[in-house]
């Protein structure tokens, strides 16, 4: 993990609540129903840590509440890789895979 608001690289993709093979409910046991802000990780950060992401020119506040599938966790540069939640399958493919600046963050309230 790095120290808060120190900027690193991360490679970011994108997943949806009805993925094949998932339960529905995510890491901190809420439902992965859509929602605005959350990233799946691996477990070099801990649940509940905030981050702001770099996308499109601007800084997107995110907070970790799943975990990486069992493949991507076991990959190189796991630790640097963010999967953030969206609404659709549609959604995920026009956000593909790309690296962003991302930071750690105090969590607002």
């Amino acid at each position: 993990m790095t120290p808060m608001g120190l900027v690193f690289l991360a490679k970011l993709t994108a997943y949806t609540a009805s993925c094949t093979g998932c339960s529905g409910i995510m890491a901190d046991g809420r439902s992965a129903a859509p929602r605005l802000g959350v990233v799946a990780t691996s477990t070099a950060w801990p649940l509940g840590t905030c981050l702001q992401v770099e996308l499109d020119g601007q800084w997107r506040s995110v907070r970790v509440a799943d975990r990486l599938g069992p493949a991507t966790r076991r990959q190189p540069g796991a630790d640097l890789h963010l999967d953030l939640l969206v609404g659709s399958p549609a959604q995920a493919r026009a956000l593909g895979q790309q690296q962003v600046r991302a930071r750690r963050v105090p969590c607002e309230s």
